[in-house]
């Protein structure tokens, strides 16, 4: 509806709004003179469009200005409308139709125009002499004495009822398209509209913020037409260094922690952009409209693309080296987390493909997008970070020396030592009742989960001047209720005016509709008592001559013709127009909901041919509200059935599966209960984010459950194993995406500080739910191995080796370097506990000599011993 009032209401007049507001109140002399000085510099206000000044008097909205005593009355403007089509009004025959057409039209088109600009400064006809010559008293006398309050906010009033003060006024500039200049599209209103005109308002902010730089009585609060749109581009814009950052951030880190920094980069620098321009030309390419909200697809790219690098990465090193040519090294690799990463990758794709089923626009758009990038994501990691990987083993063979980090050791001893307590029964115990009670906790919480319509001046940030603005003149200009518009095309006039007034009698009886106002109304009511049903041909007459009337003109931008309107010809056809609809101050959305579906309904039911349709700019948000909460729920629902269907491929195994879904639920939960600790309601944004935090959450479950799966023994020491083996880069994937998401804190516009809040609390208790509770769920209610899948660390084109049960001691003085087997010698893992087994002494292995002049020397494993 939005695109199709758009495309046939091109003539849109555009207002930019001053607000004036001051510690002592606007109405004072010196307020009242601030305002005039600024009137002033506006009227001077000049621009350079195409070599040529342009200034208010070209781009302003002009109105008929009838001088005093040439008004003619409406009985007069009647009678000559009647006259003119030969109706008996006041004894006038078809004779001087002609004449009296001519004199009428004569007469309005030498009617004066003025620019539209309202302000208090009307009280005064604009007076240079008589403003200055104002007292504090004189102003308050002029107001009460007006015969219309003029456009005041904030009004004090006396026991008596007489205006003693107010917080603030409104100035108000009404421009219209001028179709002569190159036209533009104006992101605030998605109109197109003139070059000269836009430019112009630009320079009009200016002179406004140039003015409140000033010392004064009062000060000026700007909102240009173009101003929303461009402010919230500006904020976003600003807000994404923040981004930027936290992609620096995350470099910093994964560089710090990846054994190849190389790589590391190459898989950030470079796969990051790649995934972006490719998921933007894919969905370009499918006319997928771009939004706003893809402004943190950066940001989940790289959250995204982490976890697989770091998995990656590990089981490539895990091979070890001497494993064959690269071909069969990296098949080795791709073996044994490959299944993992695909269906991982798969269920974030189809959580965000199920969020794209959404009803809503901006919802719907954005999970397109986050698909296309995710799947691109996944490509590029199993193609180009593998070639890389290739490429850097092909070059330096099994003598490489990796610099591997030195703390890369630290992580994997400490996560062997946190496997031992965590599993022990009193710390499972513990971690299952913390873990229930969070759950409860966040699942009461939920409950007072609010459903909010997003503010316009939410995306702006709080202390600019425009956001000032929109939240004074809401407080201070409390309106009836949201005004609306009922568009009408192709309408057979004026057989159908009847039908047109019963619909708008219709509206008026609604609970939910204050006013109705239509030019139809207004031009039914000024033709004569008892005339006959117009012909065609009378009424496109009367039509041409209401328009041009003092009565009629206020409608002029309610009507779109075929053809250029005259007052000396017949109107052309009317191909679209409008009527005006008031509701009523509606406070809660269940009255918001009834209203528009009330609205609606009398619409459609109008026996009025041809299209018809209600719009209005808080309908959008209205029936966002009234679906948003169900979309959610029955999305997440979606994503969750996904879930659990990819986590029983990953896994193979229904119980670790239901452990894995089990996970992503808690997670949901307890995202749901940290939305209600910061006070986060139910909306457009927040919906994108919980979309993502299912999308999050799975990854790392599934790489534990599927690690745990895969090891042998039982189950504690599988959990273990699990821990050990893929515990690691987990961590190290939800730590750097957990830094990605905190460095957008100091961001300040709402899209950005929401994501961050429920962002930052998805990859913290993922990390928890997957290291924390899933581990001590699987050693307690984890099914059986898979016998016939190699584990992390054991490849099944070797051939097996007995288990044994090892504990390894690195020597104290100087670390000793992995044994380098041979083609034929199986590849022993020495971090897999056995318990089968009895204990055997520290393996000793003969080494080959470390080159001492080597910077790098590989780290030894960490020491691992079972708990008994």
């Amino acid at each position: 509806m939005n695109t199709w009032r758009v495309e046939h209401f091109t003539q849109e007049p555009r207002t930019q709004v001053v607000l004036w507001r001051g510690a002592g109140g606007v109405l004072t002399a010196a307020a009242v003179q601030d305002m005039w000085r600024l009137h002033q510099r506006v009227a001077a206000l000049k621009v350079t469009v195409d070599g040529q000044q342009v200034g208010w008097q070209d781009v302003c909205l002009r109105v008929p200005r009838p001088e005093e005593g040439a008004n003619m009355s409406v009985a007069v403007i009647l009678e000559s409308v009647g006259a003119a089509l030969g109706v008996a009004v006041g004894g006038a025959g078809m004779g001087q139709s002609g004449d009296l057409r001519e004199e009428l039209c004569g007469q309005v088109e030498a009617w004066p125009t003025r620019c539209l600009e309202q302000s208090l400064l009307d009280l005064w006809g604009q007076d240079a002499a008589r403003i200055a010559a104002l007292t504090d008293h004189q102003v308050l006398q002029d107001v009460n004495a007006a015969a219309a309050l003029p456009p005041l906010g904030g009004v004090r009033r006396d026991s008596s009822g007489r205006v003693v003060g107010a917080a603030s006024a409104l100035h108000t500039w009404t421009t219209r398209v001028q179709a002569r200049h190159k036209l533009v599209l104006d992101h605030s209103s998605a109109r197109r509209v003139d070059q000269a005109g836009l430019r112009w308002e630009e320079a009009l902010v200016g002179e406004v913020r140039a003015v409140a730089g000033q010392e004064g009585a009062v000060r000026p609060l700007v909102g240009a037409a173009h101003s929303l749109g461009k402010a919230a581009t500006d904020a976003v814009t600003q807000d994404l260094q923040w981004v930027a950052a936290g992609s620096v951030v995350v470099v910093v880190y994964v560089v710090a922690t990846l054994p190849r920094p190389l790589l590391a980069l190459l898989g950030l620098a470079v796969g990051v952009p790649l995934t972006l321009l490719a998921a933007y030309g894919l969905c370009a390419a499918l006319a997928v409209p771009f939004s706003f909200l893809n402004a943190m697809l950066p940001v989940l790219v790289a959250g995204l693309g982490i976890d697989d690098m770091y998995v990656l990465a590990e089981a490539w090193q895990e091979v070890g080296e001497g494993a064959g040519d690269v071909a069969e090294h990296g098949g080795r690799a791709l073996r044994r987390v490959g299944v993992a990463i695909t269906l991982t990758s798969l269920t974030d794709v189809l959580a965000f493909l199920v969020g794209a089923s959404t009803p809503l626009p901006g919802l719907r758009w954005f999970c397109l997008y986050a698909a296309a990038a995710t799947a691109c994501v996944f490509l590029l990691h199993v193609t180009l970070f593998v070639a890389a990987l290739a490429f850097q083993h092909r070059r330096h063979g099994d003598s490489a020396r990796r610099c591997t980090p030195p703390w890369g050791g630290l992580v994997r001893r400490g996560m062997a030592r946190y496997a031992g307590v965590l599993l022990r029964p009193w710390m499972a115990a513990m971690v299952v009742a913390g873990a229930l009670a969070l759950a409860g906790g966040s699942a009461w919480a939920a409950t007072g989960l609010r459903q909010q319509f997003i503010q316009t001046e939410w995306f702006l940030p709080p202390s600019s001047d425009l956001h000032q603005m929109l939240q004074a003149r809401q407080e201070q200009f409390p309106r009836e209720g949201e005004h609306g518009y009922v568009y009408f095309a192709n309408v057979t006039l004026p057989r159908d005016l009847p039908a047109l007034a019963s619909l708008a009698a219709a509206l008026r009886a609604s609970p939910y509709v204050h006013s109705v106002g239509a030019w139809f109304l207004a031009f039914q009511n000024a033709l004569p008592q008892g005339v006959a049903p117009l012909s065609p041909s009378q009424f496109h007459e009367a039509l041409s001559l209401f328009l041009h009337s003092p009565l009629g003109a206020r409608f002029i931008y309610d009507l779109e013709f075929v053809a250029p309107l005259r007052c000396r010809r017949a109107a052309p056809r009317v191909s679209a127009f409008r009527m005006h609809l008031q509701h009523r101050e509606l406070h809660t959305m269940e009255e918001q909901r009834a209203a528009l579906h009330e609205v609606r309904r009398l619409v459609a039911e109008a026996q009025v041919g041809g299209f018809r349709g209600a719009w209005a700019d808080a309908y959008s948000q209205w029936e966002t509200g009234s679906m948003i909460g169900g979309e959610v729920v029955r999305g997440l629902a979606l994503v969750v059935v996904m879930v659990g269907a990819v986590a029983l491929a990953v896994v193979g195994a229904g119980r670790a599966a239901a452990l894995v879904v089990g996970s992503v639920v808690a997670t949901l939960v307890q995202v749901a209960g940290v939305m209600r600790a910061w006070d986060l309601s139910v909306n457009t944004v927040t919906a994108i984010a919980l979309v993502l935090a299912a999308g999050l959450s799975v990854d790392y479950a599934a790489h534990i459950a599927h690690a745990f799966m895969a090891a042998s023994g039982t189950q504690r020491e599988r959990a273990r194993a699990a821990l050990v083996n893929m515990g690691p880069p987990v961590l190290h994937a939800g730590v750097s995406t957990l830094l990605a998401f905190a460095a957008l804190a100091p961001c300040t516009t709402y899209l950005f500080t929401a994501y961050f809040r429920i962002l930052t609390s998805v990859a913290a208790l993922s990390l928890l739910q997957a290291l924390l509770v899933l581990p001590v769920l699987l050693a307690l209610l984890g099914p059986a191995a898979h016998h016939n899948t190699p584990t992390p660390h054991q490849d099944t084109s070797k051939p097996p080796t007995a288990p044994a049960h090892t504990t390894l001691t690195p020597s104290a003085a100087t670390p000793t370097p992995r044994a380098t087997p041979s083609p034929t010698t199986p590849i022993h893992n020495p971090l897999r506990p056995h318990t089968s087994s009895p204990p055997t002494p520290p393996i000793t292995t003969t080494h080959q000599t470390t080159d001492v002049t080597s910077p790098c020397t590989p780290h030894p494993p960490a020491a691992l011993t079972t708990d008994k």
